[in-house]
């Protein structure tokens, strides 16, 4: 009987549902490129949360050799 009473424990901690939960995203976020061992950019992400979405507005800069530069922005929904 000992058995059967754990084993309809177990099946029952089975069927219910775990939680999850996860951290806030953070306002801002930010990394840095390297190319060769050197800081060649850094990328810099702005986090906004609205009712249905989450948006990230991202600004990335970077250097190359003989003075070129890059600047790329955009938006993921």
């Amino acid at each position: 009987m000992r058995r059967a009473s754990i084993l309809l424990t177990l099946v029952l901690l089975a069927q219910l549902t775990p939680q999850t939960w996860a951290n806030p995203l953070p306002g801002k976020i930010g990394y840095t490129i390297y190319a060769r061992g050197e800081e060649v950019g850094h990328s810099d992400i702005t986090v906004t949360r609205t009712d249905d979405a989450i948006i990230f507005d991202t600004i990335t800069k970077v250097n190359f050799q003989n003075d070129e530069k890059l600047e790329m922005r955009s938006r993921t929904k």
